[in-house]
């Protein structure tokens, strides 16, 4: 495959950036609306981030700005490593807010209706988005490390 053009690949990126952000906005539009002071609102946006961007950065590593650069591609390797550990921590923070305090706790303003309505929108919205970045960023890590071989061994990304 020929070399991809420096532009072609900032715009790409830049795509994916406006996409993610975006994507979350319209995730986040249903929770920021009805409730005041969402105590979990940074993992939210955190889980929907990194699951977009691994996501896209899987899919589409031969057009990213580090599809040749093996130094950073292994350094983001070692990267995956804590970048599970706290995805990891941010989901076992909210499952023990939930099952201690309850989803109730930030949600009093609502009516009991309103409160049973976004209660399992909250809970699988960011159940989902947790387990996603965190499979994603196992995934990543063995995409990278495949990548950095094809790399030395084929020629390819």
């Amino acid at each position: 495959m020929n070399r991809i053009q420096t532009r072609t690949i900032w715009t790409i990126e830049l795509i994916g950036w406006t996409f993610a952000g975006v994507l979350m906005l319209l995730i986040l539009l249903p929770i920021t609306n009805k409730i005041y002071q969402f105590p979990f609102l940074f993992s939210n946006l955190w889980f929907i981030g990194v699951f977009i961007t691994l996501v896209r950065w899987l899919f589409l590593l031969p057009y990213s700005f580090f599809a040749r650069i093996q130094w950073l591609k292994a350094l983001m390797m070692v990267g995956c490593i804590p970048l599970f550990l706290y995805t990891l921590r941010q989901f076992k923070a909210f499952n023990e807010y939930i099952n201690d305090e309850g989803l109730e706790s930030f949600m009093y303003h609502l009516t009991n209706m309103g409160q049973e309505s976004m209660e399992p929108y909250i809970r699988s919205e960011m159940t989902f988005f947790a387990v996603a970045a965190i499979m994603t960023t196992i995934a990543l890590f063995f995409r990278l490390l495949i990548s950095i071989w094809r790399y030395h061994n084929k020629g390819t990304v």
